[in-house]
């Protein structure tokens, strides 16, 4: 799927029906199950591992002219 935008062409991937339903089944609402379809996450527990927030964050202090 594409769509023509006025800066440039944007590729959009079409989400898997198995997929959206197995994710809708887990837990998740409908249209965030058709974004990660689109993404390739087809399962709840990689859904959860790609959604997981508890991760070590860089110092933002550490960035050039911060």
């Amino acid at each position: 799927m594409c769509y023509a935008l006025k800066y440039g062409i944007w590729n959009c991937a079409s989400p898997q029906p198995e997929a959206v339903n197995a994710l809708v089944a887990g837990g998740f609402a409908p249209l965030a199950a058709m974004v990660l379809a689109s993404r390739g996450i087809g399962d709840e527990t990689a859904a959860h591992k790609y959604l997981d927030w508890n991760c070590d964050l860089c110092d933002p202090y550490a960035m050039t002219d911060m």
